[in-house]
């Protein structure tokens, strides 16, 4: 499966009803076993319109993220929910931790 259909880009569109200003670009890079695919995400700025990174870059250098279902409440709790999802950053520590295989 390719990662452009792992994730519906309406969904990803409709994020924090951003009025489709999110753009994500399919990667062909994955993370080891357990394989996630990564994708790029970049929000337009609602003042400039210039197209940013979302994440930052990590220490290996990436400004990648990945969906990962259900989110978290504001004091850290992880909440298992198939009709939401959180994007995470590779260089954020979820991202990190999930990457090195320890899920929610």
């Amino acid at each position: 499966m390719s990662p452009a259909s792992r994730v519906p880009s309406d969904r990803l569109r409709e994020m924090g009803n951003s009025g489709g200003r999110f753009v994500r670009r399919p990667t062909n890079l994955t993370t080891p076993a357990p394989a996630i695919w990564l994708y790029a995400f970049s929000p337009r700025d609602p003042t400039s319109g210039a197209w940013q990174e979302l994440c930052r870059p990590g220490p290996d250098g990436l400004t990648l993220a990945f969906p990962l279902p259900g989110y978290f409440t504001d004091d850290g709790s992880y909440i298992a929910d198939a009709q939401k999802f959180t994007i995470t950053c590779t260089g954020g520590a979820i991202g990190k931790c999930v990457r090195f295989g320890y899920r929610p």
